[in-house]
């Protein structure tokens, strides 16, 4: 593999040579594509990935708070021709994202759930931080992100703890597949 990572690759090569590297095509997508990405492997190796820019909505509603908090209080009292030119707007944008999420579905990434819901869930979510956001706080654009993030990719449940027994025959399997890795490779 190392041998491929060195050469110029194409985006969809470097990101099948990065999940060989890793292991895992979740954390090689998001390192690569940054955001909200999504990743899965199918059989013959290659890699599909969907993304939002989420660092970079997060940051643009954190900038603009200000702005933000008179335009939702006043935006019922648009003039028509502007409420109009507004809604067109934000639904441009929800269909975008939409598209994000009905491809993530369609390459079997996402799970199935209806792509519009997805989309009042993600934005509320993300559009909503101008209400609460303290610029003086504990957490920066980053961490609010960062734990987004966290929360949209693994869901707020814990995952279950596995017993001793599982982990070390986990561990045992690591091993054992690096070692059929490495002597592939050779």
């Amino acid at each position: 593999v190392f041998e491929r990572v060195v050469a110029p690759l194409s985006p969809q090569e470097l990101l099948d040579a990065a999940c060989a590297l890793e292991g895992h095509p979740d954390n090689a997508a998001a390192a690569l594509a940054g955001g909200l990405a999504a990743a899965m492997q199918h059989e013959d190796g290659t890699v599909s990935v969907v993304n939002m820019a989420w660092p970079a909505h997060v940051r643009f509603v954190i900038a603009n708070r200000s702005f933000l908090t008179v335009f939702f209080s006043e935006e019922a009292s648009l003039p028509a021709r502007f409420a109009r030119q507004l809604a067109a707007q934000k639904d441009r944008y929800d269909k975008g994202v939409e598209s994000v999420v009905v491809e993530g579905i369609r390459r079997g990434v996402f799970r199935e759930m209806p792509p519009r819901l997805v989309v009042f869930g993600l934005l509320g979510m993300l559009n909503w931080i101008y209400k609460w956001y303290n610029p003086a706080g504990p957490w920066g654009a980053e961490e609010v992100s960062a734990a987004f993030l966290a929360l949209v990719e693994g869901g707020l449940l814990r995952a279950a703890r596995r017993g001793p027994r599982l982990e070390s025959r986990l561990h045992r399997l690591r091993r054992e597949l690096a070692v059929v890795v490495k002597a592939l490779d050779d």
